[in-house]
């Protein structure tokens, strides 16, 4: 019981890590879509969505192969020893693991999700993504979730986004 403990914590410092570290790859692409409009919400929802096709593919992969490889386990066992071989139920823990699955994944998924939807994007930040000129800086807050900022339209010329209109300032 403490290796099968012991490897699921471990199992779950792994799917932190990734989830984390798959937001923080994917920060520049994140910035671009709040610039654009995309709010907190839907940044989260990209988290939580990156969450639930971990573990439904983790779910769908490992349950059959832990379940053929548990049985051959055990028959190799039951047969080694003087025991009558007894096939153990897999049906309640596969029942119990999938939806207990799927709320340690989402779980995991909110530290990432609230870091990726307090994106701070700021001039530099617009400069380092190579976006100077496209969009206004967008400080995502409590206070102001929405991003009522101040816009313009651009266009493209070919080489470069280029501003077409002057700052409109928003109706909120």
């Amino acid at each position: 019981q403490a290796l099968g403990l012991f490897l699921a914590v471990l199992g779950v410092g792994a799917v932190g890590h990734a989830l984390s570290s798959a937001i923080a790859r994917r920060r520049t692409e994140l910035a671009v879509l709040r610039a654009i409009g995309q709010t907190p919400g839907q940044t989260r929802l990209v988290a939580f969505t990156q969450a639930v096709v971990l573990a439904l593919v983790g779910l769908l992969a490992g349950v059959p192969l832990g379940v053929a490889l548990g049985r051959a386990l055990w028959r190799t066992v039951a047969a080694a020893t003087p025991v009558a071989f007894a096939e153990p139920s897999w049906r309640g823990p596969v029942l119990l693991a999938a939806p207990l699955t799927l709320v340690v994944f989402l779980v995991l998924a909110v530290p990432p999700a609230r870091r990726s939807s307090r994106l701070d994007i700021t001039e530099a930040r617009l400069k380092e993504m190579g976006a100077t000129g496209f969009a206004a800086p967008v400080k995502a807050s409590c206070g102001d979730h929405n991003g009522h900022h101040k816009v313009f339209i651009v266009q493209w010329d070919g080489k470069k986004w280029a501003s077409i209109t002057d700052w409109i300032p928003s109706d909120q």
